[in-house]
């Protein structure tokens, strides 16, 4: 645990109140310019507890001016007539809204869509607006509203909720840091940030406890100073003073990030959870984040009792079993967890007393599956009391970057996307990558630092595959695949397309490393093979494409469509996943997809006749003029490695 005494604490939570006691808009605006928007809260689903009785949600634009009204998702927690768990209620959801922007989209999808995306989008009006109408089968208790990643607090900032009751009654449930909101989610925010720090020095190493405690000491002398400036009327924050107590709160997680949180396949290299002792008769095990599919077992510990004595459930007892109904914690719901329930509940033979639980995966691929663990105990099967949460720092880190952001929200800080990239990659939070690209594109050296912070950690799992950032976000590299396997799968592929008739060759990076390493490129993580299509106009490209689509989905072929603008489409062959380009040649030139997908001429004879290349012991249609088409992909250096090529977007 950090040193950092709880007096200490006590003190930077009083100065914390006293600088932010009372203050107006303008003092805020100036203190924390972010606290309407910021990466991090679009990076974090905003939570709205709801009142008993409420029939009706409606979200307004928080503005008289005209403006549209711009969101990703949105979720209806709350119990179904008779049930006693928490379930997701959005398909009980009857949903409008006040207008389509382009005319396009529908109200449901605000329910339905991905996560992050642009499902919600109207007019810019006076008065803009999106309702959601519940039966009385079905009684809501939280709203959790996903903001659109990559779009800054335009849409955002300005936020209004109301809820209807049956007797017609309107309930003012949310608004963002205006009227009478402003102050509670002021203080909110702080201690949020207090209970953090404090709670995030239990999980820092020895080697960095040091560090953390300085690094507190001097966040509180910040904050002290800042407050009693204030008191004398003369606080003035700055962008540089922001910036110092930013850059210090960054550090402070940075210090809290420790790689390494899975575990092992036999009860010596498996996890350790220690608490006080207690009795039960039941234990449930829920996993959030990734569908675990079993543990390798679960043994009860009792400090007084030798562990060879103590109960070791194992087999069918520790396989998880997957419900309809969410797997619902809030503050992780809140995080994007989000798919089934991942449970087991298992019961003893008799009341069991234990003070702690060792837990260890069934296999090599669930050890990549068990970061979020909730270990419950109950004496009837109805009442659950959580003892241990495997990977409950990861709120804690979050709660510390809800403030980073406030006091830096744009452009975000390269500390900032280092930190998230590292964090991403250290809790496999593989779904955070696409929003955390939107942030980030075009944005400075952001891009890189992200890819800084994530590659900062790659490979040090100690039992899971290792997660490399590339252009598919956080995937495992082919280099630390199985080689025959995906040898396999690539020469099928080939062979299936030459039996439609086309000649695939190999094409950017699996072309790439043919040449160059003589071996799959190790960061990669797809395989890249090209079909050119001749006399074919670069404007009926998107239509040959979808001819060769259709016959390979004729075929059998598992495949999947790139984007709608892109000539490309995915084999897949889990886990791996094989492109298909399609280029035209017409005239003298070959036209194919450069960066960001874009359709760029280059000189066919680069590219035709044909050749054949030697790959790891099979002979692959290739470029007649490979290093000459691999010049022209990846620039006059295309010799160099550069592992962040494809995620910076190049």
């Amino acid at each position: 645990m950090s040193n950092f005494k709880s007096g200490q604490l006590d003190r930077l939570k009083k100065n914390f109140q006293q600088l932010s006691e009372g203050m107006n808009l303008t003092e805020l605006g100036k203190f924390l310019p972010g606290h309407k928007w910021s990466p991090s809260t679009a990076l974090k689903a905003l939570h709205i507890s709801v009142p008993k009785g409420i029939k009706k949600i409606r979200i307004e634009s928080d503005s008289g001016a005209s403006s549209s009204l711009c969101f990703s998702q949105l979720s209806f927690i709350g119990l179904e007539k008779g049930k006693v768990m928490l379930t997701d209620l959005s398909e009980y959801v009857t949903a409008s809204q006040s207008s389509h922007y382009r005319d396009a989209g529908n109200a449901e999808a605000a329910t339905s869509g991905a996560l992050f995306s642009n499902n919600i989008h109207t007019k810019a009006e006076v008065g803009a607006f999106w309702q959601a109408d519940l039966p009385d089968t079905v009684e809501l208790q939280d709203i959790y509203l996903q903001k659109r990643g990559g779009v800054e607090g335009i849409n955002h900032s300005k936020l209004k909720v109301f809820g209807t009751r049956s007797t017609g009654e309107d309930v003012l449930l949310y608004r963002n840091f205006e009227g009478e909101f402003r102050s509670a989610q002021l203080q909110e925010l702080i201690a949020s940030t207090i209970e953090a720090a404090e709670q995030l020095g239990k999980f820092v190493p020895d080697r960095k406890k040091e560090t953390y405690d300085l690094l507190l000491e001097l966040i509180a002398a910040d904050i002290a100073e800042a407050a009693a400036l204030r008191k004398k009327e003369v606080f003035e924050p700055n962008q540089l003073w922001r910036t110092s107590l930013a850059r210090k709160l960054l550090k402070l997680v940075d210090a809290a990030l420790v790689p390494g949180q899975d575990f092992g396949t036999k009860p010596e290299s498996g996890y350790v959870a220690k608490f006080a002792k207690q009795k039960a008769r039941f234990l449930r095990i829920r996993v959030y984040g990734a569908l675990a599919t079993s543990l390798g077992g679960i043994q009860l510990l009792n400090s007084n009792v030798p562990d060879a004595d103590m109960p070791v459930f194992s087999g069918k007892t520790t396989k998880f079993m997957y419900h309809i109904s969410s797997a619902f914690a809030p503050d992780y719901y809140q995080l994007g967890f989000r798919g089934k329930a991942c449970s087991r509940i298992i019961e003893f033979e008799s009341e069991e007393e234990f003070d702690g639980l060792r837990v260890w995966n069934v296999n090599q691929m669930q050890c990549a599956n068990t970061l979020f663990i909730d270990f419950e105990i109950s004496d009837d099967r109805k009442t659950w009391t959580c003892i241990h949460r495997k990977g409950r720092e990861y709120k804690y880190l979050n709660d510390i970057l809800d403030l980073v952001g406030a006091l830096c929200p744009s452009p975000m800080l390269p500390e900032h996307g280092y930190v998230l990239g590292k964090m991403f990659t250290i809790y496999r939070r593989r779904n955070m990558i696409k929003p955390l690209s939107a942030l980030t594109r075009n944005s400075g050296n952001l891009e890189e630092k992200v890819f800084e912070g994530s590659n900062s950690v790659f490979d040090q799992q100690k039992y899971a595959s290792p997660l490399r950032l590339g252009k598919h976000g956080l995937m495992v590299p082919i280099g630390y695949r199985d080689e025959k396997e995906t040898m396999q799968q690539l020469c099928r592929v080939r062979d299936d397309i030459e039996a439609l008739g086309y000649k695939p060759m190999l094409m950017y990076g699996t072309l790439l490393g043919a040449v160059r390493e003589k071996d799959f490129i190790p960061h990669d993580d797809d395989l890249d093979l090209a079909i050119i299509v001749e006399d074919v106009h670069p404007d009926k490209l998107i239509e040959e494409a979808d001819k060769v689509y259709d016959a390979m989905k004729a075929a059998g072929i598992k495949t999947s469509r790139g984007p709608a603008h892109a000539p490309l489409f995915h084999c897949q062959r889990p886990p791996l996943t094989i492109d298909i380009f399609i280029l035209a040649q017409f005239e003298g030139k070959i036209y194919w997809p450069h960066k960001a997908l874009a359709i760029v001429p280059e000189d066919a004879n680069i590219f035709l006749p044909a050749g054949q290349i030697e790959f790891k012991g099979e002979l692959f249609s290739a470029p007649a003029d490979v290093e000459a088409v691999l010049e022209a992909r990846y620039g006059a250096d295309w010799r160099i490695p550069n592992a962040a090529f494809e995620w910076t977007g190049q």
